[in-house]
Protein backbone atom coordinates (compact mmCIF):
# COMPACT_ATOMS: atom_id res chain seq x y z
CA UNK A 1 0.00 0.00 0.00
CA UNK A 2 1.47 3.49 -1.04
CA UNK A 3 1.62 6.47 1.09
CA UNK A 4 -1.18 8.70 -1.00
CA UNK A 5 -3.32 4.79 -0.19
CA UNK A 6 -2.71 5.04 3.35
CA UNK A 7 -3.53 8.67 3.45
CA UNK A 8 -7.04 7.86 1.38
CA UNK A 9 -7.48 5.22 3.77
CA UNK A 10 -6.99 7.67 7.06
CA UNK A 11 -9.23 9.87 5.74
CA UNK A 12 -11.97 8.06 5.41
CA UNK A 13 -11.19 5.82 8.75
CA UNK A 14 -9.14 8.22 10.93
CA UNK A 15 -9.92 6.12 13.81
CA UNK A 16 -10.18 2.03 14.68
CA UNK A 17 -11.92 1.01 18.26
CA UNK A 18 -9.93 -2.00 19.65
CA UNK A 19 -12.54 -4.35 21.89
CA UNK A 20 -12.13 -2.85 25.23
CA UNK A 21 -10.26 -4.70 28.07
CA UNK A 22 -11.67 -7.63 30.15
CA UNK A 23 -9.19 -6.73 32.54
CA UNK A 24 -11.69 -5.71 36.34
CA UNK A 25 -11.48 -2.41 37.68
CA UNK A 26 -12.19 -1.08 41.13
CA UNK A 27 -14.50 2.28 41.28
CA UNK A 28 -13.30 4.98 43.49
CA UNK A 29 -16.39 6.89 43.61
CA UNK A 30 -18.73 4.02 44.48
CA UNK A 31 -16.61 0.98 45.49
CA UNK A 32 -18.00 -1.36 42.59
CA UNK A 33 -15.78 -3.69 40.62
CA UNK A 34 -16.66 -3.65 37.35
CA UNK A 35 -15.34 -4.83 33.21
CA UNK A 36 -14.92 -1.82 30.74
CA UNK A 37 -14.08 1.54 30.36
CA UNK A 38 -16.63 3.34 32.45
CA UNK A 39 -18.60 2.25 35.45
CA UNK A 40 -22.08 1.19 35.58
CA UNK A 41 -23.11 2.36 38.68
CA UNK A 42 -21.92 5.77 39.11
CA UNK A 43 -20.51 6.80 35.31
CA UNK A 44 -16.98 7.01 36.19
CA UNK A 45 -14.64 6.54 34.15
CA UNK A 46 -12.47 3.51 34.02
CA UNK A 47 -8.59 4.19 35.98
CA UNK A 48 -9.64 7.99 37.46
CA UNK A 49 -6.87 7.91 40.32
CA UNK A 50 -4.11 10.38 41.25
CA UNK A 51 -4.08 13.87 39.51
CA UNK A 52 -1.18 14.12 37.07
CA UNK A 53 -0.44 16.60 34.54
CA UNK A 54 -2.58 14.78 31.91
CA UNK A 55 -5.64 14.98 34.81
CA UNK A 56 -5.30 18.98 35.29
CA UNK A 57 -4.98 19.99 31.38
CA UNK A 58 -8.35 17.94 30.68
CA UNK A 59 -9.78 19.60 34.24
CA UNK A 60 -8.85 23.51 32.19
CA UNK A 61 -9.94 22.17 29.06
CA UNK A 62 -13.21 21.27 30.32
CA UNK A 63 -15.45 23.69 30.51
CA UNK A 64 -15.03 24.64 26.90
CA UNK A 65 -16.14 20.96 26.40
CA UNK A 66 -12.72 19.66 25.04
CA UNK A 67 -11.44 17.79 27.81
CA UNK A 68 -11.88 14.45 26.32
CA UNK A 69 -11.38 15.02 22.47
CA UNK A 70 -7.90 17.01 20.84
CA UNK A 71 -8.55 20.41 20.01
CA UNK A 72 -5.86 20.25 18.13
CA UNK A 73 -6.14 17.10 15.82
CA UNK A 74 -9.74 18.51 15.24
CA UNK A 75 -8.15 21.45 13.48
CA UNK A 76 -5.73 18.65 11.60
CA UNK A 77 -8.83 16.93 10.80
CA UNK A 78 -10.46 20.13 9.25
CA UNK A 79 -7.59 20.33 7.07
CA UNK A 80 -6.61 17.14 5.60
CA UNK A 81 -10.11 15.49 6.00
CA UNK A 82 -12.76 18.22 5.96
CA UNK A 83 -15.47 16.77 4.44
CA UNK A 84 -14.81 13.38 6.21
CA UNK A 85 -14.89 14.98 9.76
CA UNK A 86 -18.26 16.91 8.89
CA UNK A 87 -19.76 13.93 7.46
CA UNK A 88 -18.73 11.61 10.32
CA UNK A 89 -20.21 14.45 12.70
CA UNK A 90 -23.72 14.33 10.99
CA UNK A 91 -24.10 10.63 11.12
CA UNK A 92 -23.23 10.46 14.88
CA UNK A 93 -19.32 9.92 14.64
CA UNK A 94 -18.31 12.32 17.51
CA UNK A 95 -16.20 10.80 19.70
CA UNK A 96 -12.53 11.94 18.22
CA UNK A 97 -13.45 15.57 17.29
CA UNK A 98 -14.26 18.53 19.79
CA UNK A 99 -17.50 20.42 19.39
CA UNK A 100 -17.87 22.56 15.84
CA UNK A 101 -19.25 25.65 17.51
CA UNK A 102 -16.34 25.51 20.63
CA UNK A 103 -13.96 25.22 18.61
CA UNK A 104 -15.05 28.00 16.51
CA UNK A 105 -14.69 30.28 19.30
CA UNK A 106 -11.91 29.04 20.74
CA UNK A 107 -9.73 29.35 17.25
CA UNK A 108 -11.08 32.59 16.68
CA UNK A 109 -10.00 33.89 20.18
CA UNK A 110 -6.74 32.09 19.87
CA UNK A 111 -6.23 33.80 16.55
CA UNK A 112 -7.13 37.09 17.76
CA UNK A 113 -4.61 36.74 20.50
CA UNK A 114 -1.82 35.72 18.65
CA UNK A 115 -2.78 38.55 16.40
CA UNK A 116 -2.92 40.90 19.16
CA UNK A 117 0.62 39.49 20.33
CA UNK A 118 2.91 39.21 16.82
CA UNK A 119 0.36 41.29 14.46
CA UNK A 120 -1.68 43.89 15.73
CA UNK A 121 -2.25 45.75 12.36
CA UNK A 122 -4.47 42.42 11.16
CA UNK A 123 -7.06 43.69 13.28
CA UNK A 124 -7.38 46.78 12.60
CA UNK A 125 -9.91 46.90 9.86
CA UNK A 126 -9.06 49.42 6.79
CA UNK A 127 -11.55 51.23 4.90
CA UNK A 128 -11.72 49.74 1.25
CA UNK A 129 -10.89 53.02 -0.89
CA UNK A 130 -13.20 53.98 -3.75
CA UNK A 131 -16.10 52.42 -2.17
CA UNK A 132 -15.92 53.05 1.40
CA UNK A 133 -18.80 55.37 1.23
CA UNK A 134 -21.15 52.59 -0.58
CA UNK A 135 -23.58 50.19 0.59
CA UNK A 136 -20.90 47.79 -0.65
CA UNK A 137 -17.82 49.16 1.05
CA UNK A 138 -20.26 49.83 4.70
CA UNK A 139 -21.02 45.24 3.72
CA UNK A 140 -17.34 44.95 3.26
CA UNK A 141 -16.00 47.30 5.94
CA UNK A 142 -18.50 45.46 8.58
CA UNK A 143 -16.95 42.15 7.24
CA UNK A 144 -13.03 43.34 8.21
CA UNK A 145 -14.42 44.76 11.38
CA UNK A 146 -16.08 41.79 12.40
CA UNK A 147 -13.91 38.70 10.90
CA UNK A 148 -12.80 36.90 14.24
CA UNK A 149 -16.43 36.66 16.15
CA UNK A 150 -20.15 37.03 14.49
CA UNK A 151 -19.66 38.32 11.27
CA UNK A 152 -17.28 35.22 9.83
CA UNK A 153 -20.43 32.89 11.85
CA UNK A 154 -22.94 35.37 9.81
CA UNK A 155 -21.11 34.83 6.76
CA UNK A 156 -21.34 31.17 6.96
CA UNK A 157 -25.32 31.64 8.17
CA UNK A 158 -25.70 33.17 5.05
CA UNK A 159 -24.21 30.33 3.00
CA UNK A 160 -26.26 27.23 4.75
CA UNK A 161 -29.64 27.47 2.54
CA UNK A 162 -27.83 27.20 -0.89
CA UNK A 163 -25.86 24.41 0.34
CA UNK A 164 -28.29 22.91 1.00
CA UNK A 165 -30.65 23.69 -2.16
CA UNK A 166 -28.14 22.33 -4.52
CA UNK A 167 -26.58 19.66 -2.56
CA UNK A 168 -30.01 18.50 -1.37
CA UNK A 169 -29.58 15.49 -3.73
CA UNK A 170 -26.25 14.32 -3.44
CA UNK A 171 -25.06 10.70 -3.13
CA UNK A 172 -23.71 11.35 0.57
CA UNK A 173 -25.94 13.27 3.30
CA UNK A 174 -29.13 12.98 0.72
CA UNK A 175 -31.57 15.75 1.88
CA UNK A 176 -29.34 16.88 4.56
CA UNK A 177 -31.40 19.43 7.00
CA UNK A 178 -30.42 23.01 7.66
CA UNK A 179 -29.62 22.85 11.15
CA UNK A 180 -27.23 19.95 9.65
CA UNK A 181 -25.82 22.92 7.51
CA UNK A 182 -25.43 25.17 10.02
CA UNK A 183 -22.80 22.53 11.88
CA UNK A 184 -21.03 21.96 7.98
CA UNK A 185 -20.50 25.66 7.70
CA UNK A 186 -19.08 26.26 11.58
CA UNK A 187 -16.63 23.85 10.54
CA UNK A 188 -15.44 24.91 7.83
CA UNK A 189 -15.19 28.97 9.39
CA UNK A 190 -13.43 27.30 11.76
CA UNK A 191 -10.59 26.02 9.36
CA UNK A 192 -10.98 29.65 7.39
CA UNK A 193 -10.32 31.70 10.55
CA UNK A 194 -6.55 31.59 10.21
CA UNK A 195 -6.32 33.28 6.57
CA UNK A 196 -7.72 36.40 7.93
CA UNK A 197 -4.27 37.11 9.05
CA UNK A 198 -2.50 35.29 6.49
CA UNK A 199 -2.54 38.49 4.15
CA UNK A 200 -0.86 40.24 7.25
CA UNK A 201 1.87 37.42 7.69
CA UNK A 202 2.51 37.96 3.96
CA UNK A 203 3.06 41.40 3.98
CA UNK A 204 5.26 40.77 6.79
CA UNK A 205 7.58 38.20 5.00
CA UNK A 206 7.31 40.22 1.02
CA UNK A 207 4.97 37.59 -0.61
CA UNK A 208 2.38 37.26 -3.11
CA UNK A 209 -0.81 37.17 -1.45
CA UNK A 210 -2.63 37.21 -4.74
CA UNK A 211 -3.89 33.31 -4.72
CA UNK A 212 -5.00 33.45 -1.05
CA UNK A 213 -8.79 34.78 -2.45
CA UNK A 214 -8.94 31.64 -4.09
CA UNK A 215 -8.32 29.42 -0.85
CA UNK A 216 -11.63 29.86 0.07
CA UNK A 217 -13.73 28.43 -2.56
CA UNK A 218 -11.08 25.76 -3.29
CA UNK A 219 -11.26 24.57 0.75
CA UNK A 220 -15.38 24.67 0.24
CA UNK A 221 -14.85 22.53 -2.94
CA UNK A 222 -12.66 20.17 -1.52
CA UNK A 223 -15.29 19.69 1.81
CA UNK A 224 -18.05 19.65 -0.50
CA UNK A 225 -16.23 16.75 -2.41
CA UNK A 226 -15.55 14.65 0.48
CA UNK A 227 -18.91 15.63 2.42
CA UNK A 228 -21.76 15.09 -0.55
CA UNK A 229 -20.05 12.23 -2.79
CA UNK A 230 -20.19 14.09 -6.09
CA UNK A 231 -17.38 14.16 -8.91
CA UNK A 232 -15.20 17.07 -9.10
CA UNK A 233 -16.75 19.01 -11.56
CA UNK A 234 -20.62 19.00 -10.53
CA UNK A 235 -19.05 19.77 -6.96
CA UNK A 236 -17.22 22.48 -8.36
CA UNK A 237 -20.07 24.10 -10.56
CA UNK A 238 -22.56 23.47 -7.21
CA UNK A 239 -20.01 25.26 -4.97
CA UNK A 240 -19.40 28.23 -7.22
CA UNK A 241 -23.64 28.50 -7.98
CA UNK A 242 -23.58 28.83 -3.95
CA UNK A 243 -21.01 31.23 -3.41
CA UNK A 244 -22.51 33.02 -6.12
CA UNK A 245 -25.74 33.51 -4.35
CA UNK A 246 -23.84 33.72 -1.41
CA UNK A 247 -22.92 36.92 -2.91
CA UNK A 248 -25.75 38.21 -4.41
CA UNK A 249 -27.89 37.72 -1.22
CA UNK A 250 -24.57 39.54 0.63
CA UNK A 251 -25.29 43.02 -1.64
CA UNK A 252 -29.19 43.01 -1.37
CA UNK A 253 -28.32 42.86 2.17
CA UNK A 254 -26.36 45.63 2.22
CA UNK A 255 -28.00 47.74 0.28
CA UNK A 256 -30.95 47.02 2.74
CA UNK A 257 -28.94 48.16 5.43
CA UNK A 258 -27.44 51.60 3.87
CA UNK A 259 -30.81 52.67 2.64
Amino acid sequence: MTILQKFRRWQRQPFSYSLQTEEKQHCRNCNHTFVGNFCPYCGQKAGTGRITWTSMWQNILEPWGMHSKSYPFTLLQLYLRPGYLMGDYLDGRRQYASSPVNTFFITALLFTLLGLAFMPNALEPEALEGVSDTWLGHGFNWMAAHDNDWGLLFMGVLMIPFTWLFFRNSPRHTRHTLPEGFFVQVMALTALTPLNFLPDLFDLLGWDQSFLWGMIPLYYVCAYRQLFGYSWLSTLWRTTLSLACFFILFVLLCIMATT
